[in-house]
């Protein structure tokens, strides 16, 4: 929306009055404008409610000594509200408005995205398409002309799955690190003074169960199928020549070695989410006489999954949680589901155990921090008791001096009696 030309964007517009603006379907705000404010003092005004309204102003000089206020809506397929609250018709005196309320001249008309995707016709309330293909955004930048259309190519991006498996080496060996120098010995044998779980052995059965996962074998692949490997120091190295040409020629194969899989015994079952705790059990499915998906339960626990429809979604809490699947079956029937974990999903559920609030690592803390407290008690104890013997003996002590300057006082007396009756 633009309004009618101003001679300067600085002067004093002489206009008072509050005004509302928005843009339709969303929040407004009431913006007052004093009869000092300039063009550009009103912009600013409209500008800091634009957070909340959505609507920016901007000023254009369309030549010399010639201003317009320009208002623009922010959020997409949706047209700008005003309403003139009290005093002067603010945008009507700028020529925004006409008397009505009605916008003078629309450079753009708010409307929605329209495009087809696959042949599908859509539409949408936003230029920045991110819902119809899993992982992909459109940013729809301007029209294509009439009988044309953009072809796109989408390929893997591996390259996340080489920057995800340095940053893992790379913590892999510092956690190794921190391991070896909680077993460290000072010069006469004993623990060193900075290995605190010297002898504790959580760290060490973490590592174990750490090695035991990445020397596992998953779907014939190993993790030296990825280029990973112990050298002679027992540290954990990536090849990325090794990893580059497995991602380049057995991809689904990496992808398997590394997340959690799920199958189903009937092609009617249809999974949709693994989960991150992945698991292989029998799903009771049962259907009522108009074909409709009414319940799915586990060894007659019917509680461990909801029903939604044709979507059968495991319960929060559960060990279900995460997995989702898809019945198009009419009949009720039991099917064996069937989940191998990957590499990556086994040191997740190792990570998400032992750092669980019921787990080794948080058990280690709380046993730690008894300890700890205990000892700073017994500390605070024996401060306690040292400072009330030295009280005790400050008191005494303070007895026995007043003692003795008592007595060295009855000596000099009596020492000055004696040599009185001498003389």
């Amino acid at each position: 929306m633009v309004g009618t030309s101003q001679s300067s964007q600085t002067a004093e517009l002489g206009y008072s009055g509050t005004f509302s603006l928005g843009l339709a379907g969303g929040s407004t705000s009431d913006i007052t404008v004093t009869s000092t404010m300039s063009l550009q003092d009103v912009v600013d005004a409209v500008n800091a409610q634009t957070s909340t309204t959505n609507v920016q102003a901007s000023i254009v000089q369309v030549s010399s000594g010639s201003y317009e206020m320009v208002l623009t809506g922010t959020a997409d397929a949706a047209d700008i509200t005003y309403s003139s609250t009290s005093g002067d018709d603010i945008l009507s005196k700028l020529g925004v408005t006409d008397s009505s309320g009605a916008f003078t001249d629309v450079l753009q008309a708010a409307q929605s995205a329209e495009f087809t995707l696959d042949g599908i016709a859509m539409t949408r309330d936003t230029n920045d398409i991110s819902d119809v293909l899993t992982g992909v955004t459109f940013n729809l930048l301007q029209a294509t002309p009439d009988g044309t259309s953009l072809n796109v190519s989408i390929e893997t991006d591996t390259s996340q799955i080489q920057s995800a498996l340095e940053t893992f080496v790379t913590n892999y060996n510092a956690f190794r690190d921190e391991v070896i120098a909680q077993q460290a010995t000072g010069t006469d044998g004993t623990a060193s003074s900075s290995a605190v779980l010297f002898g504790d052995g959580t760290m060490r059965n973490i590592m174990d169960a750490l090695q035991n996962s990445l020397n596992s074998t998953v779907r014939g692949l190993t993790m030296a199928d990825l280029g990973l490997s112990f050298n002679e120091n027992n540290e954990l190295e990536l090849d990325t020549s090794t990893l580059s040409d497995v991602l380049s020629t057995n991809l689904s194969g990496v992808t398997k070695l590394l997340s959690a899989q799920t199958t189903t015994s009937s092609s009617q079952l249809s999974v949709v989410n693994t989960g991150t705790s992945p698991q292989s059990f029998t799903l009771d499915l049962t259907v009522d006489s108009d074909g409709n998906l009414t319940s799915a339960s586990v060894g007659g626990d019917s509680s461990l999954f909801t029903v939604s429809g044709t979507s059968i979604i495991g319960a929060s809490g559960s060990i279900y949680a995460g997995m989702a699947f898809t019945y198009s079956g009419s009949t009720s029937q039991s099917i064996t589901v069937t989940s191998t974990s990957g590499l990556a999903t086994q040191l997740y559920q190792l990570a998400k155990n032992y750092s669980s609030s019921s787990g080794a690592l948080q058990t280690l803390i709380t046993n730690l921090t008894t300890r700890d407290d205990d000892l700073q008690q017994k500390v605070d104890d024996i401060n306690s008791a040292a400072s009330t013997l030295q009280s005790q003996l400050q008191t005494q002590y303070a007895k026995y001096q007043a003692a003795i300057e008592s007595s060295n006082s009855t000596l000099t007396y009596l020492k000055a009696l004696l040599n009185s009756s001498s003389n």
